[in-house]
């Protein structure tokens, strides 16, 4: 295939692949829903290797799930904040409206 990113040559039996050789095997699985066994024949990958590489994309993605980053966590410390006022507020209005001669 010409313009695709070949496996860099390493010492000894086991080679290393590129970044953009492992990213490009594993959009292919993932988001083309190319087999792992086509992929890894047509880019000269061991199967197994671009198995493992899917599998720990697929791990990093569950596991950022829940991450946020810098303007979120601000972003959630705000509305916090802001939702402690306000249940402050309500309860402030619940115990007027309760008293006799109160707010109804």
């Amino acid at each position: 295939m010409h313009g695709v990113p070949r496996p860099i040559a390493g010492r000894g039996p086991a080679r290393k692949y590129s970044e953009e050789l492992r990213a490009l095997a594993v959009r292919r699985v993932r988001v083309d829903g190319a087999k792992v066994a086509e992929v890894a024949r047509e880019l000269g990958i061991g199967y197994e290797s671009l198995r493992r590489w899917v599998r720990a994309a697929e791990a990093r993605e569950a596991d950022g799930a829940g991450e946020v980053g810098p303007a979120e966590r601000e972003r959630l410390s705000a509305l916090e904040r802001e939702n402690r006022e306000l249940r402050r507020a309500n309860e402030l209005l619940r115990s007027q409206a309760e008293r006799p001669g109160g707010a109804a």
